[in-house]
Parts: structure tokens; sequence; C-alpha cells
């Protein structure tokens, strides 16, 4: 697993850390990017319309690292609109575009493409970007859980990033 983690890090591109996951080892880091850069390292869709758009979100919301027990969901993945293109991007890599510090590990990486592999086999995008989809990144187990919509009021959906909004952590109670 190791080895697979280090051909994937010298596959991505020139853009964050990467580290991985167990040891902690950093595999590739860049200090100074710009905005335009980090943008480039992030999974773009094809346009989508408005409706097509809240469609997303909203599953976006439901799709992530879930804790059963608890009934706490923490949604991995947003849809940005920037400059007129649609992205999918894992929201460490929102704080990035914020210019704070983040780290991306490899199993984030490939939880974000596995999500955008999701939404494109539901028929709700298309990718444009696949080159930067690594397929070494399938062969990394995924930890995601999908929260049916009929199940989604009984569960707390627990946002680490929100797009327009300043604050570190957002706790979001779907009651």
């Amino acid at each position: 697993m190791v080895e697979l983690k280090k051909q994937m890090a010298n596959k991505l591109l020139d853009s964050v850390k990467v580290t991985d996951d167990v040891t902690g080892e950093v595999y590739y880091e860049i200090d100074l990017l710009s905005r335009d850069d980090l943008i480039q390292t992030f999974v773009e869709i094809e346009p989508v319309s408005t409706d097509d758009f809240l469609k997303i979100k909203e599953t976006l919301s439901r799709v992530g690292i879930a804790n059963r027990k608890k009934k706490e969901l923490h949604p991995s993945c947003l849809i940005l609109h920037k400059k007129g293109k649609y992205y999918i991007t894992h929201f460490l890599e929102l704080y990035g575009l914020d210019a704070k510090e983040t780290e991306m590990t490899l199993d984030d990486y490939a939880r974000r493409n596995h999500i955008a592999k999701l939404l494109e086999s539901w028929n709700l995008i298309k990718i444009a970007n696949r080159d930067i989809m690594h397929s070494l990144i399938e062969e990394v187990p995924i930890n995601v859980y999908v929260l049916p919509y009929k199940d989604k009021k009984d569960w707390t959906i627990c946002n680490k990033y929100k797009i327009g909004e300043i604050k570190e952590y957002i706790k979001e109670g779907n009651k």
C-alpha cells in the first residue's frame, strides 16, 4: 500500500502537501501556489443548469464520512462555480483556495475522485478533466457513506466548510 501511495504522489500535480494517512510521511509539498494553479487541481465538470447545480449540491451534502452510532455525516465534497466553470472539490481544497494552511492526504484525493465518479455514474455530472484523476487512485480503499434522502431528517450534517461563510467549522442540524 505504501508503494502504491508513493507512485500516486509522483503522479499528482505539483499543487499541495500530500501525506500518507498512516505514517504521516510527506510525499510532496509546494509552499506557494497561485489560486489559478490550485483551481487546476480540482475535478472540473461540464457546465450544469441551475436545477442540476442544486441537485448536485444537495446530493453532495449526503455523501461523506459517517458516524452511524451518532447519526452524523461529514460531507467530503462540494460543488464550486468559479470563473464560469464548475468543479467538484474536497472541502480541504477550498481551505487552500481561501489561503488557509491545509493538508490533503492521498485518501482525501481518492475520496474526492470516488465521489465525482459516483456522481457521474448517477448521470448527475460529466467529468471534463479526467486526466486529473490518476488510475492508481482506484486501488486505494475508500470510506464513503451515501445517506439516503429519506433518512436525512434523522441525521446531523456536520459541514467542515460552507461556501460563502467564514467560520472554521459549521454544525448544521437537519431536524
